[in-house]
């Protein structure tokens, strides 16, 4: 929420301060004009402009005064109190001024009413609509659900001509809206002058004096008298019937056959209709055409319901109105949208149209385009986020615009990360739309257009003429920018809430550009201060001075008249080679920083150097943000601090500052505008976000902004030798504390100070917690040994704690609960935050911690503990050290509960055999801090509680919990659980394989701790029946009767559950089968799962790196061109001609260098984005194939690696189907997938039904690397490949190797007996190419024959040249 306005040097522009440019319409002049309360004008001010404004008008002038009161406003006072009503009223002040044009008089006149305004020529339908849009969008929620409703009713008095004064049209205003608010809630009335008068009841006539015939013919519809017989005919007609059909009532003689009047291909239709409303005796209707003379046809609309009349048939009485005008305006505007549907195919936009009252959205598009679009109409704007097509970064303000849009402004934009559903890939997207209103003023349809942001827009120029990227947060909150060229004055490119003016504008006067936007500064008073941002001269004269950076906050008038805060951001570099000097401009929202102001109710203040938030009110803002959130959404705090800027400018304090201000200003704009930004300290910035996705979206958020700050700055500061490292922490904000995250933040910064390059650094386990202080205390620090405290007696208040101790140890029902009850004994006694026993071991240098008791509100440290270092805690060191008790008292730097109340912290330790063996710790005691006897009397007994459990026979918690089958138990019952007895079973195998280390590292408590979990865990999903404890950390569970997609849905959540808790601990297999399966066989294959399964596969994997970049995923380094796919030909070692190819994909270093596939497949197939990286090869080759076939080029067959992950996965036939269903005119039969050699055996059984399933949709399988492992040797007698691939360690040792020689001809005799294609790999030589056709191999591959060859050199040796040669 930082406010950098006007960052500049001493030499500023004229009449800027530095301050936010909207505190200086507080000034005195100012003052008395304003309501304090939400910043519209005061009733004196209102007064004085309005009487200005009435005394200027001509006599053919109107004007309109709108008197605006909000509904049973007092219900909010009462029960959600004052500050809650003081809110609201803001609330509806900005809601007003987004519905008025700067130019008009908008003010408050106290407590909840208001007034606006107009003046000029103000028509009565205008002047409605505008009361309808007020009523409409004034509506707020308050409070927790369900919450107060508050709406508005609204007054409106309009008038003409001269002589009008204030309290006149306030009456009338009044009288009006007394008579809105007596209709009900949200209700609108206007009256027009003080003569207006209301008709009263003898005022009207009775509806008996019109005669029947007067009203006949005065009808705008048509009367007729329908006899229903088996030839249906008009027995009367009225004079407006006639007048519709165009002839003489006279000459047009009745009774007459309905045929001769009903278009031939309408009657059958108005037939069936009348007959079914006499069946049904219900009204009908109907629309036809009609013709008087059987060429001149009209359109109608017939309303026709029976009535008693004397006739042996039914007759109906028909009534009908001409709608030929409004079917020709149909006609014309399908006409127009078929022109427009045109126009927009030849362009990259698309038109869109919501339907406000209906929610629903619909696109416009060519055929071909609108296939990847959602069909129909989709509901708004739920069904379009849950279809995927917006990327969960730009929900929440999607949602925001969606709702704005629905409230009925007038006009939008905004920029999302929206996905192409063709290609799966993310792209920043321009939405906007303007508003049509219905004939009551209520907003009815919202037309808009989506435009992909161009490459001009979401990039920068930075020094050496580059070209750089914007930040993600930047693209998001983009109102508007230019760049310019101001040396030559000329625009080059200029982007305007979503609409890219570069075309339009190109080669236009940059200062023009400049001028324009400065006219939108609102109010017009404000301008002057900020004129000299918007001067090119002025501009170029800073520059010259050595001042590039310069940022304001204002407010701005958008196109559609709404007034909003945003920021702009100027940058100034030099090009290399012209030395001209180019502008980057940039103007963001700055919305929601402003409003957390007004919710916060203390004016800004600022740092003086940098104009951020100062330390203290940025702090304010975190915690009123923390204290009201709702949910348990992750909020984050990072600490970025510039490492060297001290060094560097040591000698020079104005560089320093000027460096400092151009940090602040490009940070400020490039962190985004959701954040609250303020300066902590001489070189440090601290950002607070109230709502982050994920630590991972964080630290690519941080990443683009650092790099932005780094490239940019590059051109001011000497970068070479600075470090830009932010320290950043992730919370729940529910239990979210500023002072504890700016703690672990700030430690963390510390602990990466010595980085060598710019750093994004969270903490590490163990980082995350208070005994921060301990390892690093401040200069107030006091930490003392008090060897004295091991042997005093107790006071009478201790011995009772203790005793109270040694009472719940001795009743407890386990170990944990007797340790359990001792610390939260000691925490009550010294009211502490924390009491934990940290043991040590592997060689009394790593710190573990079994047990801890945690007060309210203080989350659990035991796991982040446990496992680090000794030497990372000196106060534990002392302790070990000296043998005695260690306090230490401190007054934290960045944590403390109060203000000057001193943080304590206690070390007791625990001997065992004349050794130190662990410590009683007590975390930020309140009460009797210096104090340590107790501990030290409880501690002996602590260390001798296990011995004591065992001794007298007692099971500890791990134990009695791990209380399963075992082996014994599985094999007993392992003859009943075949196929015999039930139709499917699924199989599930986990262990934890180095649980001896981890007792010995960590500790048995940990350990048992571990197991309890993985138990608890397997429990809850597959429940108690069949689970087994096969060995000391190996288990088994067992779910029969399920089915495949079912068991694969269990198995999926019991790995994420395992491994978000333990990422690196355990390994998980498993095997499902239906049918005919023997559980012996079922549990080898889960078993054989579990081997290949790596600890690490679930971690935690921060990025995807490639080459010397860091991508987020697969689809990230996809779209920005490193990856391509290489095709291998296949060839017929006889003749040599080529009979297929394999795609094989490589990477694309920045630099254009290929990066051979090991260097980040085993990566990919660990983090799971292996079947991206599959999919997208996939998808190449087929479109690839089908540019060869559009050349007129023959196909080959195209296999496609597919691994093990790919396959298993539930979603990846559809997402093969659907990148088929692009290419149809490419056959199925021309791709097979290759299964890699890592798909093991143990999973046949599911591997043959799901192979079955991909047939079933025409895909065929080859079996890759076959006689690579033992296992493929299972795969190849148990499944059936169409095609198999030898792999190259038969064909290297082939040669004058005659066991060899008989092994590979064996397998090409029974490939070729069972119907299988055969084709050797690796093949390298001539001798081998020959020994293989001469054993019958007559299809290969490998650098004998050729490389990997990219696509075009592929077409042109190969494709091409077969083309020839077939032509000749």
């Amino acid at each position: 929420m930082a406010q950098k306005d006007t960052m500049q040097s001493k030499q500023e522009p004229s009449g800027t301060d530095g301050r936010d440019v909207a505190a200086q319409r507080e000034e005195p002049r100012e003052t008395e004009a304003k309501d304090a309360l939400c910043g519209l004008f005061s009733r004196e001010a209102v007064v004085r402009h309005v009487e200005k404004r009435l005394s200027a008008m001509a006599e053919t002038d109107s004007c309109a005064l709108f008197l605006i009161d909000l509904d049973d406003f007092s219900r909010v006072n009462a029960t959600l109190g004052c500050q809650a009503g003081d809110r609201a009223i803001r609330q509806a002040a900005r809601i007003l001024s987004g519905l008025f044009r700067a130019s008009d008089v908008l003010g408050r006149l106290g407590g909840d009413e208001f007034v606006a305004f107009l003046a000029g020529q103000i028509p009565e339908k205008a002047a409605r609509a505008k009361g309808a849009q007020i009523c409409t969008q004034l509506q707020l929620v308050l409070g927790d659900a369900p919450g107060i409703t508050v709406t508005a009713s609204v007054g409106i008095c309009l008038v003409q001509g001269k002589g009008q004064n204030f309290q006149k049209l306030y009456q009338l205003a009044g009288a009006a809206l007394r008579q809105a608010k007596a209709t009900g809630r949200r209700g609108c009335c206007l009256r027009r002058s003080a003569s207006f008068a209301v008709l009263g009841e003898n005022d009207f006539s009775p509806a008996g004096a019109l005669s029947l015939s007067e009203l006949l013919e005065n009808l705008d519809s048509g009367v007729s008298l329908l006899e229903m017989s088996e030839t249906p005919r008009l027995l009367y007609i009225s004079p407006s019937f006639c007048r519709l059909l165009g002839v003489d009532a006279e000459e047009y003689i009745v009774p007459r056959s309905l045929a001769q009047l009903v278009h031939p291909d309408d009657l059958s239709s108005l037939l069936r209709n009348l007959e079914m409303g006499l069946e049904q005796g219900n009204c009908v209707e109907h629309i036809h055409r009609v013709s008087a003379d059987g060429e001149h046809w009209r359109w109608w609309r017939i309303r026709a319901a029976r009535i008693p009349y004397e006739n042996p048939y039914p007759v109906m009485l028909v009534t009908a109105a001409d709608i030929s005008q409004l079917k020709e305006r149909e006609r014309r505007l399908e006409e127009e949208g078929e022109r427009l549907r045109l126009a927009f195919s030849q362009t990259d936009q698309l038109l869109w149209e919501v339907d406000v009252q209906a929610h629903t959205l619909r696109f416009f598009a060519s055929e071909e385009r609108l296939n990847a679009l959602p069909e129909g109409n989709v509901p708004f704007p739920e069904g379009i986020i849950s279809g995927g097509w917006i990327h969960p970064y730009s929900v929440t303000r999607f949602r925001a615009f969606a709702n704005e849009l629905l409230g009925g402004a007038a006009q939008s934009f905004g920029n999302f990360i929206v996905r192409n559903q063709d290609t799966g890939c993310y792209a920043w997207i321009a939405v906007s739309y303007r508003m049509l209103f219905g004939e009551t003023g209520g907003a009815a349809r919202a037309i808009g257009v989506l435009k992909k942001l161009p490459q001009e827009v979401v990039g920068v120029s930075g020094s050496g003429g580059m070209r750089y990227p914007l930040p993600s947060a930047m693209i998001a909150e983009m109102v508007a920018g230019f760049q310019i060229d101001l040396t030559e004055d000329r625009l080059y490119t200029q982007w305007d809430e979503g609409r890219d003016l570069t075309s339009r504008q190109r080669d236009e006067k940059g200062s023009r550009a400049l001028r324009e936007e400065a006219a939108r500064i609102f109010p017009e008073d404000m301008r002057p201060e900020l004129l000299s941002c918007f001067d090119r001269d002025q501009l170029l004269a800073y520059f010259a001075r050595g001042e590039q950076w310069f940022t304001a906050r204002y407010r701005r008038v958008d196109n559609g008249g709404t007034v909003r805060w945003v920021n702009h951001t100027i940058y100034m570099v030099e090009d290399p080679m012209t030395k001209n000097i180019f502008l980057s401009m940039y103007i963001g929202r700055q919305d929601l920083r402003r409003s957390w102001e007004e919710m916060l109710g203390i004016p800004l203040r600022q740092d003086p150097l940098t104009h951020l938030c100062e330390t203290a009110y940025a702090q304010k803002v975190a915690e009123m943000l923390i204290g009201q959130a709702n949910g348990a959404h992750i909020c984050a705090l990072a600490l970025v601090q510039l490492d060297g800027l001290a060094r560097l400018y040591a000698a020079d304090e104005q560089s320093m500052r000027r460096a400092m201000r151009a940090m602040a200003a490009a940070l400020y704009v490039s962190i985004g505008g959701d954040c609250v930004l303020s300066r902590y300290g001489a070189d440090r910035f601290v950002a607070f976000f109230p709502t982050v996705h994920s630590q991972f979206d964080l630290r690519i958020r941080l990443e683009e902004s650092l790099a932005f700050v780094r490239r940019l700055l590059s051109a001011v500061l000497s970068m070479d030798y600075l470090r830009l490292v932010a320290g950043a922490v992730c919370a729940q904000i529910s239990r979210a504390e500023y002072d504890v995250l700016l703690n672990q933040a700030a430690h963390t910064c510390q602990m990466w100070q010595n980085a060598a390059v710019d750093t994004v650094a969270f903490p590490a386990e163990g980082d995350e917690w208070d005994l921060y202080e301990t390892q690093l205390p401040g200069a107030d620090a006091q930490a003392t040994a008090r060897p004295q405290e091991l042997y005093r007696p107790l006071t009478g208040q201790e011995r009772d704690t203790a005793l109270r101790c040694m009472s719940s140890m001795l009743s407890a029902r386990s170990l944990e609960d007797s340790v359990q009850e001792a610390l939260h004994s000691l925490g009550a006694y010294y009211r502490a935050d924390r009491t934990y026993v940290l043991k040590l071991a592997e060689g009394q240098q790593v710190v573990t911690m079994p047990y801890e008791w945690t007060s309210h509100k203080k989350r659990s440290i035991q796991q982040a503990v446990s496992g680090m270092m000794l030497d990372r805690f000196p106060l534990l060191k002392r302790c070990m050290g000296e043998r005695a008790p260690v306090f230490l008292s401190s007054s934290p730097a960045f944590a403390s509960d109060e203000a000057g109340r001193v943080w304590h912290y206690t070390a007791v330790p625990l001997m065992h055999q004349e050794e130190v063996a662990g410590f009683l710790c007590i975390e930020n005691a309140r009460e009797h801090a210096e104090d340590a006897a107790l501990c030290s009397m409880l501690a002996p007994y602590l260390m001798q509680e296990r011995e004591r459990y065992k001794k007298e026979g007692r099971a500890v918690e791990a134990e009695s919990l791990l209380n399963l089958p075992n082996l014994r138990s599985y094999l007993e019952a392992a003859g009943q659980l075949d196929s015999d007895h039930y139709g499917s079973m699924g199989v599930v195998c986990m262990d934890v394989p180095n649980l001896s280390s981890i007792n010995s590292s960590l500790g048995f408590a940990y350990g048992s701790q571990l197991l309890q979990y993985v138990v608890r865990t397997l429990t809850d999903i597959f429940g108690q029946e069949w689970i087994f404890r096969t060995w000391d950390s190996a288990f088994l569970a067992l779910s029969p009767n399920i089915m495949r997609q079912a068991f694969m849905g269990r198995y999926a959540r019991l790995r994420t559950a395992l491994f978000r808790r333990y990422p690196k601990e355990m390994r998980v297999g498993s095997a499902w089968a239906g049918g005919d399966f023997q559980i012996q066989s079922l549990v080898q294959e889960a078993q054989a799962s579990m081997r290949e399964d790596t600890t690490e596969a679930a971690a935690d994997i921060d990025a995807f790196i490639l080459g010397h970049n860091r991508f987020r995923d697969v689809a990230d380094a996809a779209r920005a061109g490193r990856f391509t796919v290489y095709f291998q030909p296949q060839v017929d070692t006889s003749t040599g001609a080529l009979v297929g190819a394999e795609a094989l994909v490589r990477g694309l270093d920045e630099d254009g260098t290929i990066i051979p596939p090991g260097r980040f497949i085993g990566t990919l197939e660990k983090s799971g984005n292996i079947r991206d990286l599959d999919l997208f090869v996939l998808n190449q080759a087929m479109a690839q194939m089908e540019a060869w076939r559009a050349a007129g080029l023959d196909l080959v067959k195209v296999s496609v690696n597919l691994s093990r992950v790919s396959l298993f996965a539930p979603t990846t036939l559809a997402s093969i189907l659907a990148i088929a269903s692009h290419y149809p005119s490419i056959p199925l039969e021309n791709v097979e997938l290759e299964i890699t050699e890592n798909i093991g055996w143990q999973e046949i059984s599911s591997l043959q039904a799901l192979m079955e399933q991909f047939r079933q949709c025409g895909l065929h399988f080859s079996l890759d690397d076959f006689g690579s492992k033992y296992a493929n040797m299972q795969i190849f007698t148990g499944v059936k490949f169409d095609t198999v691939k030898l792999d190259r360690s038969l064909i290297a040792g082939m040669v004058g190797n005659s066991i060899s020689q008989m092994l590979v001809q064996d397998i090409v005799r029974i490939c070729q007996t069972c119907g299988m294609a055969c084709i050797a790999e690796g093949v390298e030589t001539q001798e081998q190419a020959a020994t293989l056709e001469k054993m019958g191999c007559r299809c290969a591959q490998g650098y004998y024959f050729d490389r990997p060859l990219p696509a075009e050199q592929f077409q042109q040796k190969y494709l091409q040249r077969q083309d020839l040669a077939r032509q000749s």
